[in-house]
């Protein structure tokens, strides 16, 4: 049994949205073309869910967060980066 024989249905149906957005590991995505090939069932529904979304990307315009908004969230982010490090730094032990 090779690698791309262990994709059934459910496991394809469930991972249809990651491999549409590239998010697969080469090797899972292989399989997963591989039931799709031979899965007529799987295969409609795999392009019904890649024509709604690329419909979805036409449609959907990006929005720029305010200056003040990406502001408070650069900020917010480097004190939980700044958090993350303090915690991580060997403290200070002196001798008694």
């Amino acid at each position: 049994m090779s690698a791309d024989d262990r994709w059934n249905c459910a496991d394809v149906r469930a991972r249809t949205a990651e491999h549409l957005d590239g998010e697969l590991a080469p090797a899972e995505a292989r399989g997963v073309d591989a039931h799709l090939a031979g899965c007529p069932d799987c295969r409609a529904g795999w392009e019904a869910e890649r024509r709604l979304l690329a419909d979805m990307r036409r449609r959907v315009q990006a929005v720029r967060a305010p200056e003040a908004v990406r502001a408070r969230l650069r900020a917010a982010l480097a004190h939980a980066l700044k958090e993350e490090i303090s915690s991580r730094a060997p403290h200070d032990v002196t001798d008694a």
